[in-house]
């Protein structure tokens, strides 16, 4: 007999609260792409944003979205990253030689 599915509209269930904050997250997302590209809202009203209204709402996206401003990686000194490549032994064997 299978299983039945969870109910992830349940408080109680685990993962309620990250399905809520992917809804919300969607939510906020729409309403700054409609207010962006000065489209309507679901309803057909005008989308009109306070600057506190839309610094609260980065905040939030903040919170639940990934950041993907670029990150730069330098070695020692600024200076170009240089891999290091370390070789073992294993089993007192270099793994470098033939098995032969």
């Amino acid at each position: 007999m299978a299983t039945p599915k969870r109910n992830r509209s349940h408080p109680d269930d685990p993962a309620f609260e990250k399905t809520r904050a992917k809804i919300q997250t969607t939510q906020l997302v729409k309403r700054l792409e409609n207010y962006a590209l000065n489209h309507k809202d679901e309803q057909g009203y005008d989308v009109d944003l306070e600057p506190q209204r839309i610094r609260a709402i980065e905040i939030l996206l903040n919170k639940t979205l990934p950041n993907l401003q670029s990150t730069e990686i330098s070695g020692k000194d600024g200076g170009p990253v240089v891999p290091v490549l370390q070789i073992f032994e294993i089993e007192g064997k270099d793994i470098n030689e033939s098995s032969h």
